[in-house]
């Protein structure tokens, strides 16, 4: 069972660290957005 379960680990934590680097580079461009509307 150690094994499967490593093995779904591993997928796991690759995917949270994609969608991770998602959100922050999505939460980046909204702030830039919000900027930029609160300058106008």
């Amino acid at each position: 069972m150690a094994e499967e379960t490593d093995g779904v680990g591993e997928s796991f934590d690759d995917s949270l660290r994609i969608a991770i680097t998602v959100a922050s580079q999505f939460g980046e461009r909204i702030s830039r957005l919000r900027e930029q509307m609160s300058h106008t």
